[in-house]
């Protein structure tokens, strides 16, 4: 990646986390885009439980399989995607697949500052519930556009909400 682009990347990032308008999905209708609302009807069709990682196949939604990620909490502050669709590593401006994000101190000198992203997650894992973002994005730096993501929570082998199912859409 050319140093431009990856100044257009790292501004994408800080833009996207920046414009992000966060709520609590109480209902479908609040959702407004096609593949949120998917992603969302799946984990509300367990009727007030949350479903397990192994619940989810991801072939039961290919329709939507490039707007899916999911984000697995390995320790406190620390998540990595293990599943990331082509369509969110164009939206966000990278290749999230298979990456690792940790909260950072304020202090230390990093290009990469993922800890607004990483208190939303604790926050979902936390209440869970479904969450959505709203906002508009800056594709590459050169026009805005909204999105619509949902973020689900989904419990570990031993019950814990560890993993946040997500999908991310552009308006």
């Amino acid at each position: 990646m050319s140093i431009a682009m990856e100044e257009d990347f790292l501004q994408n990032v800080e833009d996207f986390h920046a414009s992000a308008n966060v709520f609590e999905v109480h209902a479908k209708s609040d959702l407004t885009l096609r593949c949120t609302k998917s992603i969302y009807n799946w984990w509300s069709s367990y009727k007030g439980n949350i479903p397990y990682k192994q619940d989810f196949q991801i072939i039961n939604h290919l329709r939507h399989a490039s707007n899916i990620y999911l984000a697995h909490r390995i320790a406190n502050g620390v998540y990595k995607f293990v599943v990331c669709g082509e369509d969110v590593n164009t939206i966000t401006g990278r290749e999230t697949h298979n990456r690792t994000v940790k909260y950072r101190d304020i202090h230390e000198n990093h290009e990469d500052n993922f800890n607004d992203l990483i208190r939303y997650y604790d926050q979902v894992l936390e209440k869970e519930n479904c969450h959505f973002c709203v906002g508009n994005i800056h594709m590459l730096g050169k026009h805005t556009r909204g999105y619509e993501s949902v973020d689900c929570p989904l419990l570990d082998k031993e019950g814990r909400a560890n993993y946040i199912l997500g999908a991310i859409q552009l308006t």
